[in-house]
C-alpha cells in the first residue's frame, strides 16, 4: 500500500502493527494471536521499520520521492533515511506542504527526485551556491552532487 501510495496506507499499516504486536513490543509474523511463531523472534519481524520508511521516502529506479504515502493532512519529519545512490535524505511536511528536503551525497552522482513544487532550487550548504533546477515532463528534477556535500532543496517562491 505504501509503494502504491494508497490513501489508506498509514491507517492500514497501523492496524497491521496492532494486530501483530506482542506484549513485549516485538511482532508476530502471523496475524493470528496463537501463531506458530509466538515462541521466538525472527528477523522478518523487524521489517515493519521498512514499511514505515516507505511511507516517508521511496527510491525506485534512481528516482526519489518524499512523503509519497504519508497523509497530506498530517505533519511529518524524517532525518537521514538512506536512498538509492548513496543519499541521506531528510524532509519535513507541515500544514499539508513539503517544506524542504535536505540531502547528503555520500558518494556523489546525480540526485533525481519527484518535485513537490513547480519551481525548485538547491543550495549547497558548504559553499552557499544556489541554483534553480529544471523539472522534466514527468515532474522529475535532477542535479549533480559531489561526495560528502550537503544540499537543501526548496521551492522557489
Amino acid at each position: 500500500k505504501a509503494r502504491l501510495s494508497t490513501p489508506d496506507a498509514l491507517s492500514w499499516l497501523k492496524k497491521q502493527i496492532e494486530i501483530r504486536r506482542k506484549p513485549n513490543g516485538s511482532m508476530n509474523l502471523s496475524r493470528e494471536k496463537a501463531a506458530f511463531n509466538s515462541f521466538g523472534h525472527f528477523t522478518e519481524m523487524f521489517a515493519v521499520s521498512g514499511a514505515i520508511s516507505e511511507l516517508l521516502l521511496q527510491s525506485v529506479d534512481g528516482v526519489i520521492r518524499v512523503f509519497p504515502a504519508w497523509p497530506k493532512n498530517k505533519d511529518g519529519e524524517f532525518k537521514n533515511l538512506r536512498a538509492q545512490g548513496g543519499f541521506l535524505v531528510s524532509a519535513k511536511q507541515k500544514d499539508s506542504e513539503i517544506m524542504s528536503v535536505g540531502i547528503t551525497s555520500t558518494v556523489g552522482g546525480v540526485f533525481k527526485f519527484v518535485s513537490p513544487w513547480e519551481k525548485v532550487e538547491f543550495r549547497n550548504k558548504e559553499s552557499g551556491m544556489t541554483r534553480a533546477i529544471k523539472i522534466d515532463k514527468k515532474g522529475v528534477a535532477s542535479f549533480e552532487t559531489y561526495t560528502t556535500e550537503k544540499y537543501i532543496i526548496s521551492e522557489i517562491r
